[in-house]
């Protein structure tokens, strides 16, 4: 186990490049030349302090790292079969961390050819993985101490007297052994020796010994409904039925020699009839033999009758010692237990086998007539009827299928969609991230409590069982020549790394420094030695001492260019939350940092580094734009990219709008907190799901008030509170709470809904409140528990879902995996879920808190008046519109009246001046004006001057209904300021008469208190 971790971990770490835990190194190299072997790996000088590192055949560049955690990150395991690795997958730091022995296992054995053949060459990948096939140890227990640490950790519960740990082993291993001894001879209970594996559980009642084809060893987990069936699903299940029945062989030659006598000569012509009539004749022909008087197994004459259109559909279904799920109901979930695998024959004259693989649409039970049961799988077959087409196998032996080709879908009523659940063996695939229509085909083992060995337990049975599960789970041996691998790889640079002063020097370097006696003779006893191996004809392996302990250096990528080093600064930003998370840190301005106050003289009051006051300014600078949205989960709590912005920006204005000289957040003026209110609305959008998040994040960040910002009154205030006794109390019974608070987290500032939301990205679903605890409570680095307390929940949680399955699929309102752990939730805050949603917002039973009628009351009042209040506003934003949309009709009907009159005009005066024009062109300017004087106005003239009349009177009119709707605007507006003032007064004094039975109630808890702990001191 420790060899095949340690294995496992050098591989990995090497293959990523992990720094200072790759085998592939500076000191490696010097050892590759010192035995003289693979030159073209051997260190490069390229200046007085660099040497290159040529890359090996194994190394992978920056891409080629990102797609070997990609193919990881992308695998989902049967249940029960791994835990989920994808967890210890950090593709953004191209690295695997925290895994246990048996992740270590599954990862060497089962998931690292499939990475390694899609990153290295084809040589080193077949390499590695005959590494990984390496079967010398023999049996496990030669090899693993898992046997051996299990069966110590047997004996150690025995230890009941520890004083006496042997003789506690002793009587513990007797008392055992006399158990053993007597339960062989019990019979009709239940012992070790006849107890089933909980995977395979008979649900079913007693097992018929008439029917046994109808015995389903079988149980449902989930998802059970009541299915009617159509008319060609019932043929294709019945159909596959008949033919895998263990004793129908006789009919299925009885009809073969009636379709030959019928003229059916060829063998596909009677395969392809007997396919599609068989059960049709064999229900006719089981009726003949009843009706002349024939014995017939009660189970042929059930089989002949047929199944009854209404069966049961189930999601969820375990036999064999899988646990197998319908595609359907396998999405979503991090488990994948929907792959099946079937080794059939084609056709009875074909030879040789072929495998199938599918994915499970349906699991149906078939009911014969309430006589027996038969449990059925519909699944989607990859077409593998080409050889290496669709499913193929590659040089390595890793199979991969194509799920676009499917056949054998059941659309024809020739297809055969089904096979018996007792046949089918479960698989898993991984997808490919390069080609995402492709998965490879990996083979779990095989379950526990399962072996290829008759049922030689049942003595009295008829007919021994054998496994009907096909031989799968076998490594096919690399197809690859092992000398084709190259020396180096020519697409990848190598590593530059720096050699310190005192460096190792190379061979043709250290020759002339060994000088001391004891390394002469070091010497002299090697060259002999390399003497004796040359006379035999074999090569050196050591050509001399190394006399100069290897130092480990820093790697670097190859550059050729490199940047100066960054010089610090001398401000130290305040921003902790930037510390844990990258996205905030780039969000954080200078001008959001205030330094500390003092009087100019270096160390003498100015403190240097520490936290800073932030001022948010970038925020403040958004004042004349739009609010910004803030997204929120479905809980009502920020998870975006401006989550931790909205956190600090409230924190900055409890402190400047909320004095400090309050006992208790409920003793705060109204005023001042619509106030804050107000202003945060400024900024950003605050709905309805958002406010209670609003509201407890500003209760804690002013409970949290640790800052210089405080008047002489607030501290004096503060000063007077902290001298109180009833204040010491408080904090001695905070001090306790606190201590008995035993289990911490390590996620920082950052919040739960913004893991989660992060955790969801990663993994493609919303991630459960166990594997949140998981993520909070273990380290980064390697993912162990931060400490014992902590381990033992853990240890309960993994406890709790491999002994119930269930509490999977269970929501935190039905009780989930950590509330089964760890009990009930505390008042006002649920675990792992973070500030905002309480006990009875979520629904969980017992966490709604029962409240007056008053209360009641007020707060549906109060609803009411904020509904009368939107829906007011509501009617004034239509009235304003449609003032607005009629102020915009008739201001382009006057424009349109101005420029008719405007055309009018200009039409008139032409037409005077061309009729006023006098006939001699030298006219004196007095006749001209006497014209003008006596000129009288035609028809039309007059009817132009009657419409231009008729236009202004419409002109003025419509001037007058725009100032008409302009005063309804205004007194729409002044109405909804007087409702809002109103409603505001009212919500004023509701607060202060519910403030002022808060405190009243306060009070009367601290007399009650004070009094019970005066007669406690008395007593």
């Amino acid at each position: 186990m420790h060899i095949e971790n340690n294995v496992c971990d050098n591989i990995v770490h090497t293959l990523l490049g992990i720094d200072r835990k790759t085998k592939d190194n500076y000191n490696s190299r010097l050892d590759l030349e010192e035995l003289g072997l693979r030159e073209a790996l051997h260190p490069v000088p390229i200046g007085e302090d660099l040497f290159d590192l040529p890359s090996a055949p194994y190394t992978l560049s920056p891409e080629l790292k990102r797609l070997f955690c990609l193919i990881l990150k992308g695998v989902r395991f049967p249940v029960g079969y791994a835990s989920d690795i994808r967890k210890n997958v950090q593709v953004k730091e191209k690295k695997i961390v925290g895994l246990k022995s048996h992740d270590n296992h599954i990862l060497l054995q089962y998931l690292l050819p499939l990475a390694v053949r899609k990153t290295l060459p084809e040589g080193v990948s077949a390499a590695i993985i005959r590494v990984i096939q390496v079967r010398l140890g023999g049996p496990v227990k030669f090899s693993n101490m898992y046997a051996p640490e299990r069966y110590m950790g047997k004996l150690k519960d025995n230890v009941r007297t520890r004083s006496h740990p042997e003789g506690s082993i002793a009587e513990g291993y007797l008392f055992y052994e006399c158990l053993t001894f007597c339960s062989r001879y019990l019979e009709g209970c239940e012992t070790r020796f006849n107890r089933k594996c909980a995977a395979t559980l008979d649900v079913n009642g007693a097992l018929s010994s008439s029917m046994p084809f109808f015995n389903n060893n079988g149980r449902y987990l989930a998802g059970k409904l009541t299915v009617t069936l159509d008319h060609k699903t019932l043929i294709q299940a019945h159909r596959y039925v008949l033919f895998n029945y263990d004793n129908i062989e006789p009919y299925l030659s009885e009809h073969a020699e009636y379709l030959s006598s019928a003229g059916h000569i060829t063998r596909q012509q009677i395969e392809k009839n007997q396919h599609d009539t068989f059960h049709e004749w064999f229900r006719s022909h089981v009726a003949q033999l009843v009706e002349s008087g024939q014995e017939v197994p009660e189970e042929i004459k059930t089989l002949a009758v047929g199944p009854s259109l209404v069966a049961r559909s189930y999601g969820s279904y375990s036999i064999n010692g899988y646990i197998f799920r319908t595609k359907s109901y396998d999405e979503g979930r991090p488990t994948q237990c929907s792959g099946v695998a079937l080794v059939s024959k084609l056709s009875s004259s074909s030879t040789g086998n072929r495998i199938f693989y599918g994915v499970i649409r349906e699991i149906i039970e078939l009911d014969y007539n309430r006589k027996g049961n038969i449990v059925l799988f519909k699944c989607d077959w990859f077409d593998n009827r080409v050889q290496d087409k669709w499913v193929k196998v590659d040089n390595l032996g890793i199979t991969d299928v194509n799920l676009k080709h499917v056949i054998q879908t059941g659309d024809k009523l020739a297809d055969e969609p089904f096979i018996l659940a007792s046949q089918a063996t479960q698989v898993y695939y991984v997808e490919d991230p390069l080609n995402p229509n492709w998965c490879a085909v990996n083979h779990p083992p095989r379950p526990r409590e399962f072996y290829d060995m008759f049922d030689v337990g049942n003595e009295n049975s008829d007919q021994a069982e054998a496994s009907v599960m096909p031989n799968l789970h076998a490594i096919q041996t690399p197809k690859v020549d092992l000398r084709d691998i190259p020396k180096t790889r020519a697409d990848i640079d190598g590593i530059l790394v720096s050699a310190p002063k005192d460096k190792p020097k190379m061979a043709s370097e250290r020759e002339t420094d060994l000088s001391s006696p004891l390394e002469d003779v070091q010497r002299a006893e090697i060259q002999k030695n390399n003497e004796r191996l040359h006379s035999l004809g074999i090569r050196s392996l050591v050509r001399e001492v190394n006399a100069f302990k290897r130092v480990p250096l820093p790697t670097t990528r190859k550059k050729r260019i490199y940047q100066e080093t960054i010089p610090q600064s001398s401000r130290v930003l305040r921003s902790h939350s930037a510390m844990h998370d990258g996205e905030d840190s780039e969000e954080m301005a200078d001008d959001q940092v205030e330094e500390d106050e003092g009087d100019g003289q270096e160390g003498e009051g100015k403190q240097k580094g520490g936290r800073k006051r932030t001022k948010m300014h970038h925020v403040y600078d958004r004042l004349n734009h739009p609010p910004q949205r803030v997204h929120y989960n479905a809980k009502g709590q920020p998870d975006g990219k401006n989550a931790s912005e909205f956190s600090n920006f409230i924190a900055t204005l409890v402190k400047s709008h909320i004095p400090i000289a309050h006992d208790d957040w409920r003793q705060v003026a109204v005023s001042w907190k619509l106030e804050f209110m107000k202003t945060l609305r400024k900024f950003y959008v605050v709905d309805d799901e958002l406010k209670d998040w609003v509201w407890g994040t500003a209760h804690k960040k002013w409970r949290d008030f640790k800052d210089d910002r405080v008047t002489i009154e607030d501290w004096q205030w503060l000063v007077t509170r902290w001298r109180s006794e009833e204040f010491k109390k408080r904090s001695d019974q905070g001090k306790r709470n606190r201590s008995r608070q035993k289990v911490m987290h390590i996620a920082g500032s950052k919040s739960y809904a913004r893991i989660a939301s992060e955790m969801h990205k990663e993994n493609g679903y919303a991630p459960r409140r166990d594997e949140l605890f998981l993520r909070t409570h273990s380290k980064r680095k390697d993912g162990t528990p931060i400490d014992k307390d902590t381990a033992k929940i853990i240890s309960d949680i993994e406890e709790a879902i491999e002994t119930n399955l269930e509490l999977l699929e269970k929501t935190i309102e039905q009780g989930d995996v950590l509330a089964h752990v760890l009990g009930k939730e505390k008042n006002g805050y649920v675990r792992c879920v973070g500030m905002g949603p309480s006990p009875g917002r979520l629904g969980i039973p017992g966490g709604q808190k029962l409240k007056s009628t008053k209360l009641q009351m007020a707060e549906e009042e109060t609803k009411e008046a904020w509904r009368a209040n939107d829906a007011l506003k509501e009617h004034v934003e239509e009235i304003r519109e449609e003032t607005k949309s009629k102020i915009d009709g008739l201001m382009e009907e006057i424009d349109l009246l101005k420029w008719m009159m405007a055309q009018t005009i200009a039409a008139n005066n032409k037409t005077k001046s061309i009729e006023r024009e006098p006939e001699d062109p030298e006219g004196s300017v007095g006749e001209s004006y006497a014209i003008e004087d006596h000129y009288e106005l035609n028809d039309e003239e007059e009817r132009v001057q009657q419409e231009m009349r008729k236009a202004k009177e419409y002109f003025e009119k419509k001037q007058e209904e725009v100032q008409l709707l302009q005063k309804k605007k205004k007194e729409a507006e002044l109405l909804q300021k007087k409702k809002e003032a109103e409603l505001l007064q009212k919500k004023k004094k509701e607060a202060e008469v519910l403030q002022m039975k808060g405190v009243a109630l306060n009070q009367n808890k601290e007399d009650a208190l004070a009094r019970r702990m005066k007669d406690a001191e008395g007593h």
